[in-house]
């Protein structure tokens, strides 16, 4: 994922041994990412009470030298699945 304003890109990978359903309570928790980031802060959403196509949300951060931002994401793809393989995905917003 590459951020649109400042260029900046990150992946990451991650296995866990944990069941799906409380894998999928957490990766769409957004009012709680502040409590499992260094630099997030929170998060809340714009729209709707749950990951679905277009849904809105802002993430919040802070980081290291005082700069905060906050950026509205989109959710392109969400679906609990049953398969290993499933991913994520948010389109990134203007940062405010």
């Amino acid at each position: 994922m590459t951020d649109l304003v400042t260029g900046a890109a990150v992946e990451v990978a991650l296995s866990v041994r944990v069941p799906r359903e409380r894998l999928w309570e957490l990766v769409t928790a957004v009012d709680r990412i502040g409590e499992r980031s260094p630099e997030a802060t929170g998060g809340s959403r714009h729209d709707g009470d749950g990951p679905t196509p277009g849904a809105r949300f802002a993430g919040r951060s802070r980081f290291t030298g005082g700069l905060e931002s906050t950026v509205t994401c989109v959710v392109v793809n969400a679906r609990e699945d049953t398969r290993e393989d499933t991913r994520e995905g948010v389109r990134e917003g203007a940062a405010r």
